[in-house]
């Protein structure tokens, strides 16, 4: 187990969806992906109706950088299949 106060640095993002239903179809297709090194970042998926948040807690500036890098692009393209298949 690890010591969560090591991840002192933090970024989180809040996407809006235009309904509830998207914006749980994108934490469900993002969160599964397992943490590589879960003493160094942790990221937690959470939506409120049609609000998306992440947050990031992680051991460096640069660990943040490239997992919201990463998340990011992973985002968009969850986006681009809502945009063809969720007929909402």
């Amino acid at each position: 187990m690890f010591d969560q106060s090591t991840l002192t640095y933090k970024l989180e993002f809040s996407i809006p969806f235009q309904n509830e239903s998207q914006s749980t179809i994108a934490r469900n297709s993002l969160s599964p992906d397992p943490i590589l090194k879960p003493d160094e970042l942790n990221v937690t998926f959470s939506s409120k109706a049609n609000v998306l948040n992440i947050l990031f807690e992680g051991s460096s500036d640069k660990v943040i950088r490239v997992a919201a890098n990463n998340v990011i692009e992973n985002l968009k393209t969850v986006i681009e299949c809502i945009e063809v298949f969720d007929q909402h």
